[in-house]
């Protein structure tokens, strides 16, 4: 297993899942997330809109930022207090 980021750059809420795993989290505009998968595991991203959840892409996740990288600290799009609130978002 490994460590990755995905940060929802969108203007809308959306819903992260992996495949397999069953890992699911709801992000809001700007909030990120880290969390644990294979290299070919996928990342599907799905966008939320007017009660409609549309799935918008599937990828590797080995093509998202290793979270174990020194660069992902240095990004400023990654206040460290979002990840939290994206864990309090989903219990």
């Amino acid at each position: 297993m490994k460590g990755y980021v995905y940060v929802n750059r969108s203007g809308r809420v959306q819903v992260i899942r992996t495949i397999p795993g069953h890992w699911e989290r709801t992000l809001f505009p700007g909030q990120y997330a880290l969390f644990e998968a294979e290299p070919d595991d996928y990342l599907e991203v799905y966008s939320y809109c007017c009660a409609t959840t549309i799935l918008e892409e599937r990828r590797p996740c080995r093509w998202l930022l290793d979270s174990s990288l020194p660069e992902v600290e240095a990004h400023p799009w990654l206040p460290p207090h979002l990840d939290t609130l994206a864990d309090a978002v989903n219990g």
